[in-house]
């Protein structure tokens, strides 16, 4: 009898186990958004104030706007540059251990030219792609660039 009670039980939850993993997969393929069920809940229980009060905050929270590159002067676009570049060999270093302690295989050697190759890619675009560090970067080499063409033409005129 107990077995049985047992069994049941158990059949049950398998089924409502199913049952919400069918419905959280559903809405894992769903893009549009959801509405908070929790705030609809207590909704009734508000005052309008408690209400503004939430909206205010919520907003405020969420409409902080992000500086971009084109809303930045120029002065602060050279000091952000060169302190990207001052910057680099430190904060690349941490990410080269961050990329180490995450992607490197357990059975690798250390010695291995591949698996090092493949730590310091990883850990450069890491490193780029974390913030603006990519704008900057980007900035550096139209500089180097500027910089090659012009010692490209002074060595054809040369000849």
């Amino acid at each position: 009898m107990a077995d049985e009670t047992e069994s049941a039980e158990n059949e049950r939850l398998n089924r409502e186990t199913i049952a919400h993993q069918d419905r959280m997969e559903i809405q894992g393929r769903d893009n549009r958004p959801q509405t908070s069920q929790m705030v609809d809940r207590f909704n009734k229980h508000l005052t309008n104030s408690e209400i503004s009060y939430i909206n205010r905050i919520y907003h405020h929270d969420n409409d902080v706007k992000k500086d971009t590159i084109m809303d930045l002067k120029l002065g602060e676009i050279m000091s952000n540059t060169s302190n990207f570049f001052n910057g680099f060999l430190q904060e690349y270093t941490y990410k080269i251990y961050d990329t180490q302690l995450s992607f490197s295989s357990k059975n690798a050697d250390e010695n291995d030219v591949v698996e090092n190759l493949k730590i310091y890619i990883i850990a450069f675009v890491r490193y780029i792609t974390e913030s603006d560090n990519i704008i900057y970067f980007g900035i550096i080499l139209i500089f180097i660039s500027i910089i090659l063409y012009f010692v490209s033409i002074i060595n054809s005129k040369d000849e």
